[in-house]
């Protein structure tokens, strides 16, 4: 079990961004090469040689020309690389974007530079929470919506088998188990919690960044 913690309310708000703007969402590596996203209009003799090719849904020789990224569901990017941080998946470029009062980016509690005592600490939780590799994972907005309701703080655990919503209560069974490492505490294990656990359909965070 690892642990990264958001808040709730600029997390719901980036994946409403997502819902509000479908033309200007954006894959992350995995969707970018997903036979599940190509054009309607693709000529069939390339459509039959992109899943010939196919591995399990995925063909490295799709191009972004064969796509239509209006079939990407709405939902954020979970992003590793210095640290840990939360962005819509829409382009950042999209005209009328309305962030106030939030920001782009959601940093993880736990990897913030400004709660950490070095860059080494914050490449140690980034490393606890999301693996030595960077990458982007993308989660569904009514995953986060549903899980960000009622919450002033979104808990991940990110495990072998994806990411899960982990409840205020695990969580604070966790933090006692590891107190003695000296990880912070900005939970509030009296909030009202969502169901224990609801795990995300998606696999190990991709290997690589936004495209």
């Amino acid at each position: 079990m690892a642990i990264a913690s958001f808040s709730a309310t600029a997390v719901a708000h980036l994946a409403r961004l997502s819902i509000a703007h479908p033309e200007h969402r954006l894959p992350n590596i995995t969707q970018r090469y997903s036979l599940a996203f190509l054009r309607d209009a693709l000529g069939e003799a390339r459509r039959k040689e992109l899943e010939a090719g196919a591995e399990e849904g995925i063909n490295m020789e799709i191009n972004q020309d064969d796509l239509d990224f209006r079939k990407l569901p709405a939902g954020i990017w979970i992003v590793g690389d210095e640290g840990v941080y939360i962005m819509s998946n829409i382009d950042s470029r999209t005209p009328d974007l309305i962030l106030e009062p939030f920001e782009r980016v959601v940093q993880c509690r736990e990897t913030d530079l400004r709660n950490c005592r070095s860059r080494e600490e914050q490449y140690r939780g980034k490393r606890r929470i999301f693996g030595g590799d960077d990458g982007v994972e993308f989660l569904p907005a009514d995953f986060i919506l549903a899980a960000c309701q009622g919450q002033d703080t979104l808990f991940l655990d990110s495990g072998r088998d994806g990411i899960a919503i982990a409840s205020p209560a695990s969580v604070k069974a966790w933090r006692r188990v590891v107190n003695s490492f000296g990880i912070p505490h900005f939970f509030d294990p009296d909030k009202k919690a969502p169901p224990e656990l609801w795990r995300s359909p998606t696999s190990k965070p991709s290997q690589e960044g936004p495209r």
